[in-house]
């Protein structure tokens, strides 16, 4: 079983990966929000086990880019929203300071221990996934234009 905690930010994802014991089994490892890079970090997951059931992937928000991509190819998705992060990170640094590298641990590590206060994500039917899309594409033109 691997634990993937998925720090993100407006260009790009910080991933750190841990084993069903807690040990960091790989560095931290940042792609970019592109199709290639989703394929690179596809190529990665698939070498650690090709079975679907024994990877969870931890993130801060239900709304992304990557979760829709996850999840349209049947893996696990757990959303745990920013708030609660602010307290587990207390739990492996008394100052609760951040950084993208000890978030994309944290949400890792705390997805392995504490998988009951997580939120598994699910978007529900076919349909409800497209509209999803098409509102995101909506929100994104809408950006652009403004901008």
């Amino acid at each position: 079983m691997f634990f993937i905690g998925i720090d993100w930010a407006d260009q790009k994802y910080d991933i750190m990966i841990v084993n069903k014991s807690g040990e960091v089994i790989s560095d931290l490892f940042t792609i970019s929000k592109s199709r290639k890079d989703f394929e690179r970090f596809l190529d990665r997951i698939r070498k650690l086990t090709p079975c679907v059931q024994d990877i969870k992937f931890g993130i801060e928000t239900p709304h992304n880019l990557i979760v829709d991509f996850l999840i349209e190819l049947g893996y696990s998705v757990f959303a745990l929203f920013p708030g609660s992060m602010k307290s587990f990170r207390k739990r492996y640094r008394s100052s609760g300071a951040r950084d993208d590298e000890f978030d994309a641990f944290v949400l890792a590590d705390v997805l392995r221990t504490d998988t009951r206060c997580w939120r598994k994500v699910d978007f529900g039917s076919d349909l409800v996934r497209e509209l999803r899309i098409l509102v995101q594409d909506h929100h994104t033109l809408v950006e652009q234009q403004t901008g």
